[in-house]
């Protein structure tokens, strides 16, 4: 399990001399290619990314939320899973389901910070909404993982807001400022 303070510092554990970690200390972001290691990632609005390089034998697991996502993720897990063996090609990446663009409201500030290193993205993943903007983090990393080299038909993604969806999905934003005793989280996995 990754401790997920929200930053872009991914791991590459050792695992013979580590022993039977239960969480990787400040770290958003885990790669490896030892099988029968099982990489899981919490969220409950960000956006869990699953990896698999089935021909290089490397697997990994982000939790990219707005800062992570806004500082490129993307590329560092893409780039960590190539130091030990991955190519790009044959990556496959799949996007959990995340808050989606109908209900993630952000203000100008966290507007004009996005537009200082994604503004090439801007009519893909904003949407004016009242003082603010409707942001699209799925789509930020779907055009992020095509732009560092992924191919379009190696990417799935599940197209639920968990916001919106109160039925089978926990929501920091809908659930934690309202009820915190009802907070829970959503938690993705990938083993080889």
């Amino acid at each position: 399990m990754l401790e997920q303070i929200h930053s872009i510092n991914v791991s590459i554990p050792d695992l013979l001399h580590l022993g039977d970690v239960e969480i990787l200390e400040e770290t958003d972001g885990v790669v490896t290619n030892e099988k029968g290691v099982v990489l899981t990632v919490r969220v409950a609005d960000c956006v869990p990314v699953l990896f698999y390089d089935p021909v290089g034998g490397v697997i990994g697991a982000s939790h990219n939320g707005w800062r992570g996502s806004e500082k490129n993720m993307m590329k560092i897990m893409i780039d960590k899973m190539g130091s030990i063996g991955a190519h790009t090609a044959d990556i496959r990446v799949a996007f959990g389901p995340s808050i989606g663009e109908c209900c993630y409201t952000v203000d100008m500030d966290r507007y004009i910070l996005f537009m200082e290193n994604m503004e090439r993205f801007e009519k893909l993943i904003f949407r004016p909404h009242g003082s603010g903007y409707h942001l699209n983090l799925t789509r930020l990393n779907y055009e992020l993982a095509l732009e560092n080299g992924i191919q379009k038909n190696h990417i799935e993604h599940f197209p639920f807001c968990t916001s919106c969806d109160s039925k089978r999905f926990y929501s920091y934003r809908r659930q934690y400022k309202k009820h915190p005793e009802k907070f829970g989280e959503l938690m993705g996995y990938v083993m080889m």
